[in-house]
């Protein structure tokens, strides 16, 4: 099999040159099975269904399954005066590019790469009437990529003129379409390479769907430079030949996803960089905020460590740690048993008033809007879960809202969510992921009809007094060693769970079936216990928020939309899900209370 340098392979490459070798070697890597990115995945598909609807004249030209052929069949159709080809297939030397949408007229071949990124045209066009670069460093990705294949297309059709176009769902387009995301229809299917390909058949009114272009098109041939597609070249040599292109070890190499092992490949990619220097522990790379300590201003410093060999996080002095502002990286490295700032705790519980409400909400922002009114990735609240403790030593009383219809949940979520934390009392968050949801969705709101809801919002603001992020406080003034860098509330409450006395967590979790030990009498981690759902072949872990968002879209727009009985189980599942998060944030806070001294009774 001829060895060529595909766009894929040369983006790769642009993160770094080594991995483009273990790429074509076919090594493992950490994304696969990533629940996030397969999800990005199936957005990218969607639009990419979309994009080829609003060319009805447009003809398939590509094949996963035969290259050769789809080669073959891209050239015969481009012999045509005009044609709209959707994965025509171009090879020059190595280099192999499959172009999503490529329309000839004459002599013009017009390259359109259709991304699921979001993007505004509003803001693009200020940008340009100001002299501004709307595709900053944000899109260096997207630009290399059309680069590539403009290289490509230029090299295999010189004597064409090539443009090159993005075509990317518009953030100021509304639909009018209710339902547009459930019309969508995906299916999955097994590839000529072995890998999953996502399919979506598309059920609505197809004309309907052209009429209100949520896709919008932005020439980007000024944006695109040679220098962009340079380095190919190289690529495409040491594919070629087989060459590791080997790049010297650095901080960089903290984002590397080639961390993996499997049956054929028992040495990862990044243990082959790094020899020896991959098992030591605590390792520098772990460390959290490790960009901040490698600046210019701060002379490089942990390139300089490493390149000396000097991969220990306490390889880093105690002194540039403590001058962070952010003080994880120093708990991370030289705190080796559990902290707590004391005076900051009684400074915040100084400013508190009960009601106390501990608020977790799930959401989500699909790129093709599911309701009538929608743009695309505009928020969605679909379920909340609130603890509350109305006074000292009451007992904890728990609400909960979700969603189970296909219609526009906004403003029950709002609504619900206002009956039962009111206007008084301190509310209790993990992130301020809950104050920038309750204001994105009153914006959505009519003012004229909702004063009341919009009001009620401007209170829950980040600056509001009325809110309190614990993780905030977690992130410079509580740690425990099992959390290492990080303050995730997944990350924590295993933490404190270690740290707390064994019979009040149980008190606690039993009731919800979430208590347990493991064989050495170690509290299991709760949110291991929450049971999979599974969708189609797939048990899916609803432990983690893209685990929620998929099951949700399932039980509303998917499979399950029609299915009763499993639709109510993937609502119970989701319903455990959020009500742990309060309840996990109800225990992290009695764990601080204790430790300060401060009177918290729960019942």
């Amino acid at each position: 099999m001829e060895n060529l340098l595909t766009k894929s392979d040369f983006l790769v490459a642009q993160e770094c040159p080594t991995k483009l070798y273990y790429k074509k070697l076919g090594m493992p890597t950490s994304d696969e099975g990533n629940e996030f990115r397969n999800m990005l995945a199936e957005s990218g598909y969607a639009v990419g269904k979309m994009a080829q609807l609003y060319f009805p004249e447009g003809i398939l030209a590509g094949s996963d399954t035969n290259t050769e052929a789809a080669i073959e069949a891209t050239k015969a159709l481009l012999e045509s005066e005009n044609v709209t080809l959707f994965e025509a297939t171009v090879k020059h030397g190595a280099m192999l590019v499959r172009i999503d949408i490529l329309q000839k007229v004459g002599n013009a071949l017009k390259i359109i790469e259709v991304k699921s990124k979001s993007f505004s045209s509003s803001e693009f066009n200020i940008a340009e009437a100001k002299g501004n670069t709307y595709f900053g460093s944000k899109w260096s990705a997207e630009l290399h990529d059309v680069a590539f294949q403009k290289l490509v297309l230029a090299s295999a059709y010189p004597e064409s003129i090539i443009e090159t176009w993005l075509m990317l769902p518009d953030t100021d387009k509304i639909t009018k379409m209710e339902g547009l995301a459930s019309m969508f229809e995906l299916q999955e299917a097994i590839n000529g390479t072995g890998k999953t390909d996502y399919i979506f058949n598309f059920t609505g009114d197809e004309e309907e769907l052209r009429k209100e272009s949520l896709l919008s098109t932005v020439r980007i041939d000024k944006f695109i430079t040679p220098a962009m597609a340079a380095e190919a070249y190289n690529f495409e040599q040491a594919v070629v030949a087989n060459n590791k292109i080997q790049v010297p070890i650095s901080a960089k190499c903290n984002n590397c996803n080639y961390t993996v092992t499997n049956a054929n490949f028992p040495k990862s990619g990044y243990e082959q960089c790094w020899g020896n220097l991959a098992y030591r522990e605590p390792h520098i790379l772990k460390l959290s905020y490790l960009g901040n300590l490698n600046t210019e201003k701060k002379g490089k410093l942990i390139d300089r460590l490493i390149k000396e060999g000097k991969v220990l996080q306490t390889d880093i002095p105690e002194a540039e740690l403590q001058k962070m502002k952010i003080r994880r990286p120093w708990f991370q490295a030289y705190r080796k048993e559990e902290f707590f700032e004391t005076d900051a705790f009684n400074k915040i519980t100084s400013t508190l008033k009960y009601p106390l409400y501990f608020v977790d909400f799930e959401t989500t922002n699909m790129v093709i809007p599911p309701h009538a009114g929608m743009r695309p990735y505009q928020d969605v609240g679909f379920q909340w879960s609130c603890h509350t403790i109305k006074e000292k030593g009451a007992p904890i009383i728990h609400d909960e809202w979700i969603n189970t219809k296909a219609a526009n949940p906004n403003l029950e979520f709002l609504t619900s969510l206002k009956n039962c934390i009111g206007n008084s009392g301190t509310v209790l968050t993990w992130s301020n992921h809950e104050s920038k949801t309750i204001n994105k969705l009153v914006q959505q709101l009519d003012p004229t009809t909702h004063e009341d809801l919009i009001q009620w919002a401007e209170t829950l603001k980040k600056e509001s007094a009325r809110i309190l992020d614990m993780r905030e406080f977690a992130t410079s003034n509580y740690h425990h060693p099992l959390m290492g860098g990080r303050t995730s509330i997944k990350v924590t409450l295993p933490a404190v769970l270690a740290a707390m006395d064994t019979k009040k967590i149980e008190n606690m979790l039993s009731p919800q079936k979430l208590y347990g030990t493991d064989e050495i009498g170690q509290v299991i981690n709760p949110y291991n216990l929450l049971p999979d759902i599974t969708i189609g072949n797939k048990a899916l872990n609803v432990s983690d928020g893209t685990g929620a968002i998929k099951a949700y879209k399932e039980m509303i727009y998917g499979e399950y939309k029609n299915d009763t009985a499993k639709s109510e189980a993937v609502k119970k599942s989701l319903l455990n899900y959020c009500h742990l998060d309060t309840l996990a944030m109800v225990i992290i806070w009695k764990h601080w209370c204790d430790l300060a001294g401060f009177e918290f009774n729960v019942n």
